[in-house]
């Protein structure tokens, strides 16, 4: 599997709860949902959540990204929101396309995280109040 070599922490487990608060609060009721964004988003954050987190690749981004610093990590992210915006401003993407891939993201991580708390729980003999960090 592609969990973690530890026991889940209450890191972990909020994410469950922050994860269905964002759903709650992101689905649009009075809209229909593009089910294909929210495939798209799904598939891709699970990808990176999984297989795409166990590359060299990823290995060597997370430890530059730790050696940067918090300073350069909050420059990274300004900078990411910026071409984001960029992006969104030359490109023509569909405004209802983003928030429902968006949604697709956070279902995924959040089945992500339910299925690792699960898999700790019975493959692991992880209980709550062990790897509380």
């Amino acid at each position: 599997m592609w969990f973690p070599d530890r026991p889940p922490t209450r890191t972990d487990i909020s994410m469950i709860g922050v994860g269905v608060v964002l759903l709650l609060v992101n689905v649009p009721f009075h809209q229909p949902l593009s089910w294909r964004a929210i495939a798209v988003g799904f598939v891709a954050v699970l990808f990176v959540l999984g297989p795409g987190a166990n590359t060299r690749l990823a290995a060597s981004v997370g430890q530059w990204f730790r050696e940067i610093g918090a300073d350069g990590r909050m420059g990274v992210i300004l900078l990411y929101c910026c071409a984001v915006v960029l992006l969104l401003v030359v490109v023509p993407i569909r405004l209802t396309f983003l928030p429902h891939a968006f949604i697709g993201g956070i279902l995924a991580n959040t089945l992500y995280a339910v299925a690792y708390v699960a898999w700790a729980k019975k493959g692991r003999g992880w209980r709550i109040n062990q790897g509380t960090n």
